[in-house]
């Protein structure tokens, strides 16, 4: 369906657009975990934000099963959660798994060029803790509270508070941020325009 709508369908701009983000917010599949869910994740997350903001394609994209599955994030639980607390006492591993939150500041957002740290990645990473501990409406994610890394978090200077509705206030800040303009900017223009864009 995803090929043969690039090549026969009618708004050729529009679907330009959609293969640029699809790029950019890469989901795989990974053996038969994910392989049912990635052309919805494209559709919703990314077709379906086209006119809309970054930040709606943003948390929409790192949110989505198929985006939490592909990174791992659905084996990711806080270090000081009940959930961790609670599987290794029983035996068993659990733990923080940073694989999300290092591509949403490398890849998805400011770039290296924002100079960030492992502990921003660690951060970003307790931020996601929780995500994708089975699957909510829509193929989001489901958020587990007692998966997450209780307190606040602080990513970039910026303090990101504990619970689901901080993912939605780290993801508006990443979005808005002027490395992740400079980031996108350039890769629109390289995609767009030129492989040597003037500044």
């Amino acid at each position: 369906k995803f090929s043969h709508r690039n090549i026969y369908g009618k708004d050729q701009v529009r679907l330009r657009f959609m293969a640029f983000w699809a790029n950019h917010f890469t989901m795989a599949p990974i053996g038969n975990r994910t392989d049912q869910v990635i052309g919805h994740g494209y559709d919703v997350a990314i077709l379906g934000n086209l006119n809309a903001t970054f930040s709606d394609m943003l948390y929409d994209a790192t949110s989505h099963i198929a985006m939490l599955t592909y990174l791992d994030n659905v084996f990711s639980s806080g270090e000081n959660s009940q959930h961790t607390i609670e599987t290794r006492r029983g035996g068993s591993q659990a733990g923080l798994n940073d694989n999300l939150g290092r591509e949403l500041l490398e890849l998805h957002t400011v770039s290296p060029a924002a100079n960030y740290t492992e502990t921003d990645i660690r951060a970003s990473a307790n931020v996601l803790s929780g995500w994708g501990f089975g699957m909510g409406k829509n193929f989001e994610g489901a958020f587990v509270e007692n998966a997450h890394e209780p307190g606040n978090k602080t990513v970039l200077g910026k303090t990101i508070y504990p619970g689901k509705g901080g993912l939605r206030q780290l993801t508006d800040f990443l979005a808005n941020h002027k490395n992740t303009v400079a980031h996108l900017s350039r890769k629109l223009s390289e995609h767009f325009v030129s492989e040597n864009p003037s500044k």
